[in-house]
């Protein structure tokens, strides 16, 4: 059985970059998983390289309204959700998140 086999996950920031191979790794293990990226970040070529398992959606992180409308999106797509990857160079739609200390923002979770 796949590694990842039955997981939702959600990867912010997985268009390009560690955030595309982290989205490759989590279909190749047999995940469910939905990808955004921000403006500028060319969604037919993610999709393209992640695979049709995955979906690719665009949400600038940055945009509080964005961020918020993305959370019907996942329920929609995946029902739940397992696994989450933040991976964003603009911050998130959060203002108390954006200005909080680095190490607070980073904090592992796990959960049952």
């Amino acid at each position: 059985m796949p590694k990842y086999a039955g997981r939702k996950a959600v990867v912010l920031g997985g268009a390009t970059g560690l955030g595309l191979v982290i989205a490759k790794r989590l279909v190749e293990g047999g995940a469910d998983v939905l990808v955004t990226g921000g403006p500028g970040a060319d969604l037919g070529a993610a999709a393209a390289e992640v695979g049709s398992c995955a979906h690719v959606v665009r949400c600038d992180p940055a945009d509080p309204a964005a961020v918020e409308a993305l959370a019907p999106v996942v329920e929609a797509r995946l029902g739940r959700i397992d696994l989450l990857v933040v991976l964003t160079s603009g911050g998130c739609g959060d203002p108390a998140f954006n200005s909080a200390a680095p190490a607070d923002r980073c904090r592992p979770t796990r959960t049952p």
